[in-house]
């Protein structure tokens, strides 16, 4: 309020007085959630992926007290922060959550976490934010070892029929391997029944070997020199 006062040409008093009012507009506080994995790709095999998790104070006024900061899969980050929580930021303050996890996953597919923070303002508002972060699985490759054997080590110059084994073990480290054929170079397809090149053969194809399985067959052939 505001008032003044004086006299007028006969002497008399006068005055008078008025107010004025400012509204003060309240501005609203924000934080913003930032969410990084270090690396964002592993083999299927697994591997360590570190998660940081950034909360900035992004209000133009106000203060913000964090209060938690969790993980949809990691669970409760609060105790990985620095500085500790709860902690009040002042406006582009920051405080830093990390936490390393191992992952392993099928080729293709990715693992997502998505990470909250929530807090109050010095006006006692809730303040909120949320980020999420993709680690994808690499293809690690396949492999088998095959092994093949005979049951005698010498024939007669007439020839005569031998039996050979074949081993063929699933060295994979993370899939499965089906068998889908199996091919001499001299007796051909040792799968097919009706190959004229062997005798006879147990050997078949669909059989599906776990890692570190095998799979173990023979076949008989006539053999001359």
């Amino acid at each position: 309020m505001i008032t003044a006062t004086g006299t007028d040409d006969d002497a008399q008093p006068v005055s008078d007085s008025d107010t004025a009012g400012v509204a003060i507009t309240n501005l609203p506080s924000s934080i913003l959630v930032t969410k990084t994995a270090n690396p964002t790709q592993v083999p299927e095999t697994g591997g360590d992926v570190t998660f940081t998790v950034v909360v900035r104070n992004t209000s133009a006024v106000d203060s913000v007290t964090v209060q938690t900061v969790t993980d949809d899969k990691l669970g409760d980050l609060s105790g990985q922060c620095a500085p500790a929580l709860p902690v009040a930021l002042a406006p582009n303050q920051t405080l830093t959550c990390s936490v390393t996890k191992f992952l392993a996953g099928d080729f293709d597919t990715s693992h997502v976490n998505v990470a909250t923070a929530t807090g109050v303002d010095d006006d006692g508002v809730t303040v909120r934010d949320d980020d999420d972060a993709t680690v994808r699985f690499g293809d690690v490759a396949s492999s088998i070892r095959v092994t093949k054997s005979a049951n005698v080590d010498t024939v007669t110059l007439q020839g005569q029929n031998v039996e050979f084994t074949v081993l063929v073990e699933n060295t994979s480290p993370v899939d499965a391997v089906t068998i889908t054929e199996i091919v001499d170079d001299i007796y051909g397809d040792i799968l097919a029944p009706d190959n004229a090149a062997i005798v006879s053969t147990t050997c078949a194809a669909g059989t599906t070997l776990p890692v570190g399985g095998s799979y173990t067959c023979a076949f008989v052939a006539n053999v001359s020199g």
